[in-house]
């Protein structure tokens, strides 16, 4: 049963939305403008119920089949250039100083052809909760343990805890060892500047 319509101009404007609907769709959705067309081409032949219901379908396929442009690998022309000595990159632990605060990260980096393991520690500054707020504080190197002469090299490295109570784990060698033990050393990470350092040699496993 067809609609009556309270006012002839009703139709038209009804016949004119459909259609408008149809061209939007039709401008959005290039990959099937022959379907499109048709539909717009059918709507003067329909009853008016038909056409508000045209229209509708039409506008919902025009929002549905809008393309969303997704960007990908964001980051790509930042980590491409990182030198290929940079072995480990990680965040651990936080901070905090004169009303700033951010988090450490630590970088281990392979040196002497790989003899070698030397040990960075970042204070990074929280910005806006968006990466472009971050900026880069302080590069803090691990003297103790960046000595060309008495060289570590890491084999693992991982932080522990969390919040101001975090420390960096590293299960490394040392060059001047014999019999070449495994150390674990700890790096607690306790405020801006200040990080103690333990030596533990651990002891061989024994074979079972």
């Amino acid at each position: 049963m067809d609609t009556v319509w309270p006012n002839p101009f009703h139709r038209a404007d009804a016949l004119r939305q459909a259609t408008l609907a149809a061209r939007r769709c039709g401008s959005c959705c290039s990959p099937r403008p022959s379907r499109l067309a048709s539909a717009a081409a059918h709507v003067e032949r329909q009853t008016p119920m038909r056409i508000a219901r045209t229209a509708a379908s039409l506008a919902v396929a025009a929002l549905s089949a809008s393309p969303v442009a997704a960007i990908e690998s964001q980051a790509l022309g930042i980590v491409e250039p990182l030198a290929a000595q940079i072995r480990q990159v990680f965040a651990c632990g936080e901070w905090s100083q004169s009303g700033v605060s951010g988090y450490y990260r630590i970088v281990l980096a392979e040196v002497s052809q790989g003899a070698g393991t030397e040990v960075y520690i970042q204070r990074i500054q929280a910005g806006d909760g968006s990466s472009l707020g971050l900026k880069l504080v302080e590069t803090f190197p691990v003297r103790e343990l960046n000595n060309d002469h008495a060289q570590y090299q890491v084999i693992s490295a991982k932080c522990t805890g969390a919040g101001a109570r975090s420390s960096v784990e590293l299960i490394a060698t040392f060059e001047h060892d014999e019999g070449n033990p495994q150390h674990r050393i700890r790096i607690a990470l306790k405020a801006p500047g200040s990080y103690p350092i333990t030596d533990t040699v651990l002891k061989p496993q024994r074979k079972r």
